[in-house]
């Protein structure tokens, strides 16, 4: 899986909540592997762009950001995933 590639279209699809919901969803139905780190870069990406950080705010209350928290803290976590779940949590 091109993870980085799959990254960059989600955070490009930051205003488009339900489909990145259900890419997070199918990622972690299907690709558990590579969930953890797609959604690690994703968040990444997000936040370093205005736009995707807006959006993240947004969606802050909303049923996707505890898919991408608990794809990064369901096993092994880097510091970088670490890091983005605290981010994420303090939306």
């Amino acid at each position: 899986m091109d993870e980085v590639g799959l990254a960059e279209i989600l955070a490009s699809m930051c205003d488009n909540e339900p489909r990145v919901r259900a890419i997070f969803e199918r990622l972690d139905q299907k690709h558990r592997s590579d969930a953890d780190d797609v959604s690690c870069a994703s968040v990444n990406k997000m936040r370093a762009n205005p736009e995707g950080a807006a959006a993240l705010q947004r969606m802050r209350r909303g049923p996707l950001i505890p898919l991408p928290i608990g794809l990064m803290d369901g096993g092994w976590t880097t510091a970088e995933g670490r890091a983005g779940i605290d981010n994420l949590r303090a939306l």
